[in-house]
C-alpha cells in the first residue's frame, strides 16, 4: 500500500513538473491566485447573482434546514457530520481567490456534498410530516424546485452566463425569461 501511495505521489509530481515546469505547484503559483485565508467572501458562495450556492439551488435552502433540525433538535450525527463537511467546503471556496469556480451552473463546488442534501430534504420531510407546517414546506419546495429547474434549462439554452451575473439587476433581468 506504502508503494503504491509513494507511486501515486511520483507521478503527480512528474505530471507538475511536465506540466508548469515546477516540481511543487503550492497555493497556486507564488504571487497569483490562490487562497485568502484571513478574508474568506461567504456571500459570494451563498447569497450573490455571480454563483451564490442558495441563489441558483435554492431548494438548498429546505435542505439545510432539515440538516439543522437532524443536527441540533433531533441529535443526528451524521446530519451533524454534513453540516461540518459543508461548513468546510463553504470557507475553502470563499478563502479561494475566485470563490465562484469559473463557468458552469451555479456553484459546481458543492455538487460532492448533495448526499447530504438529500439527507437534510429527508430529515425536512420527516420534520413537517403530519404537522400544519406540511401544505407550506410543499409549496416552499415546489416554489424553489421550479427556480432551480428554470434557472438550470435557462443555462442550458444559453440564457444566463455561464460565468453567472455581475449585478443583481442583471440577474432579476432574466428571471422571467424562457
Amino acid at each position: 500500500v506504502g508503494l503504491a501511495f509513494l507511486g501515486t505521489i511520483l507521478l503527480q509530481l512528474i505530471y507538475w513538473h511536465q506540466t508548469t515546469g515546477t516540481w511543487l505547484i503550492g497555493n497556486s503559483y507564488i504571487g497569483g491566485p490562490g487562497f485568502r485565508i484571513a478574508s474568506p467572501n461567504f456571500p459570494a458562495v451563498l447569497f450573490l447573482p455571480t454563483k451564490g450556492l442558495f441563489l441558483w439551488q435554492p431548494v438548498l435552502i429546505l435542505a439545510g434546514l432539515g440538516l439543522l433540525r437532524a443536527a441540533f433538535v433531533t441529535g443526528d450525527r451524521l446530519s451533524l457530520a454534513g453540516l461540518g463537511n459543508f461548513g468546510i467546503a463553504a470557507y475553502i471556496y470563499a478563502a479561494w481567490w475566485t470563490p465562484p469556480l469559473g463557468g458552469g451552473f451555479g456553484h459546481r463546488g458543492f455538487v460532492d456534498f448533495y448526499l447530504f442534501a438529500a439527507l437534510g430534504l429527508a430529515a425536512a420531510f420527516e420534520a413537517v410530516k403530519g404537522t400544519r407546517l406540511r401544505l407550506p414546506f410543499w409549496g416552499a419546495l415546489a416554489v424553489l424546485g421550479f427556480i432551480n429547474t428554470h434557472r438550470m434549462v435557462q443555462y442550458w439554452k444559453g440564457t444566463v452566463p455561464s460565468a453567472g451575473f455581475e449585478t443583481w439587476s442583471e440577474y432579476w433581468a432574466t428571471a422571467f425569461l424562457l
